[in-house]
């Protein structure tokens, strides 16, 4: 089934700058030129700049909102989890939760779909309203959100990709059913399918490029250029330093490939 597309991310483009850069490699190399001879110059191959956007498997979204073209051919769609309060299950209970996760794995293994499962932690907003009968109420509140300037929440998202979007059904399908309470939930452009009102461009640009988290809000091609906002530099130290004019990220990673720069 080929994906339809409707629009293109033109208007967000005018707002957001796709520049995001490669950096990784430039600086070695320019510290190593004076070393090698002149004949290695003109062998070896000259550093080049490459734009993150290349190193991005997101072709397009589809106007369904939630549908994913990957620029392999294959399809993603994204699913948010709201997750199990396991404090009080006893053993039995903690088994049965266990063998559903269990079977909806072992299920995508007989489609040949991937699942990749992302846990995020971010801060709580604080309610700053300034709408209280009094001023006693409005020192209660003060106090009170003291205690939550360090609080966090946690966000867990499935993303499943596989070669059709019939594979990718009955993989939806397969989650809906064995992990249904669960609460899982689509992601989708439209904020009001979740109980996170997050959207799909919202995530995947905070994912993408976290300095300038670039928040795409229509369907259509060009999606890896909307969201490469940021300028990327693989440091020789492993950390990957994400920036975005003024706003710097930085990440650590242990071993940097192709495959996990677009995962």
């Amino acid at each position: 089934m080929p994906i339809e597309t409707q629009l293109t991310f033109t208007s967000d483009t005018t707002l957001i700058t796709a520049t995001g850069v490669l950096l990784a490699g430039l600086a070695a190399a320019a510290g190593t030129a004076i070393l090698v001879p002149a004949i290695a110059r003109n062998i070896l191959p000259k550093p080049k700049e490459t734009h993150l956007a290349d190193f991005l498997p997101f072709e397009a979204l589809d106007r369904d909102g939630r549908t994913v073209l990957l620029k392999d051919g294959s399809f993603a769609r994204y699913y948010i989890i709201g997750g199990l309060d396991q404090s009080f299950m006893d053993i039995q209970e903690g088994l049965t939760t266990a063998k559903k996760r269990m079977n909806f794995l072992d299920s995508l293994s007989e489609i040949n779909v991937v699942a990749r499962i992302f846990t995020i932690r971010s801060k709580m907003p604080i309610d700053n309203s300034d709408n209280f009968p009094n001023q006693v109420a409005a020192d209660i509140a003060s106090k009170w959100n003291e205690k939550f300037k360090s609080a966090f929440r946690t966000t867990n998202i499935i993303a499943l990709s596989g070669k059709s979007i019939t594979r990718l059904d009955e993989a939806e399908q397969s989650m809906m059913s064995t992990l249904a309470s669960f609460d899982v939930y689509n992601l989708t452009q439209d904020p009001a399918t979740n109980p996170a009102r997050q959207t799909i461009g919202e995530f995947l640009g905070s994912q993408v490029s976290p300095a300038s988290r670039p928040n795409p809000t229509k369907t259509g091609d060009n999606l890896a250029d909307v969201l490469a906002g940021d300028i990327v530099w693989f440091r020789p130290d492993g950390i990957v330093e994400f920036t975005s004019g003024q706003k710097k990220k930085n990440m650590l990673s242990p071993s940097v490939s192709r495959e996990s720069v677009m995962t």
